[in-house]
């Protein structure tokens, strides 16, 4: 991970200027998600598994570690969601986080 050394020591305007700079546009995005299997609990699969009851779907927490299939054979398999792109800053420190509220507010 690249640090940037001495950056609290700049003028809050700068880094105010520099962390709005890193991030996003304020467009919709998409949010990937799997379906929780309830008979693979406690397993390491247990998060991206379908399970096929239809009374009840429990869908399961999104990873940063593991990727889906892509349909397209031209896309990797990456994990594409809109979260992925600047969860960093909505958790890299106080400052960062009141940029990325400060956008987000203002674009409802």
């Amino acid at each position: 991970m690249l640090e940037f050394k001495r950056f609290a020591e700049r003028p809050k305007e700068l880094r105010d200027r520099i962390w709005s700079f890193a991030g996003r546009d304020d467009r919709p995005g998409v949010h990937i998600f799997g379906q929780y299997d309830k008979t693979k609990e406690n397993t390491s699969k247990s998060r991206f598994l379908r399970y096929d009851d239809r009374t009840s779907e429990s869908w399961a927490a999104p990873s940063w570690r593991r990727y889906y299939q892509n349909f397209n054979e031209d896309r990797s398999d990456e994990n594409i969601s809109t979260y992925l792109i600047d969860g960093g800053l909505w958790t890299a420190c106080h400052e960062s986080r009141l940029i990325m509220e400060k956008r987000f507010k203002l674009s409802k």
